[in-house]
């Protein structure tokens, strides 16, 4: 599992996610869904579901080994998120989780990416 620091009230780092099912060079189009969430420890949600829309082209590694100019979904937590977290202490962590789903496909496509997301409170 990946791990991911925040101060409260900043952006979280960006994470790039591309459906593992699309050719290369092939665009996201309408059909896929990108959603962008956090957990607490406890398992409650920190914040609520939010779809991601903005995409960006980045030259990544691809299936078959290459790298290409390929869209992405741009998934990250907003200062206005982030700032609604609770610090966390050395026992204690948050959860980013993404997922990236199409139901007009066959078979359906679903997969979720889980962070470790370490927030720090934000100090002057």
């Amino acid at each position: 599992m990946n791990y991911l620091e925040v101060f409260q009230g900043d952006i979280t780092p960006v994470i790039l996610e591309r459906p593992n099912v699309l050719a290369n060079g092939s665009l996201i189009d309408g059909s896929w869904i990108c959603k962008i969430s956090a957990l607490d420890s406890t398992g409650s949600v920190t914040v609520a579901v939010r779809t991601i829309t903005e995409k960006a082209t980045k030259n990544i590694k691809t299936k078959d080994g290459s790298y290409s100019d390929e869209e992405c979904f741009l998934c990250y937590l907003l200062p206005s998120e982030t700032e609604t977290l609770t610090e966390d202490d050395e026992n204690t962590n948050h959860k980013l989780i993404i997922e990236v789903s199409n139901v007009s496909i066959t078979p359906v496509f679903n997969i979720e990416d889980h962070y470790i997301l370490h927030v720090k409170k934000q100090g002057i």
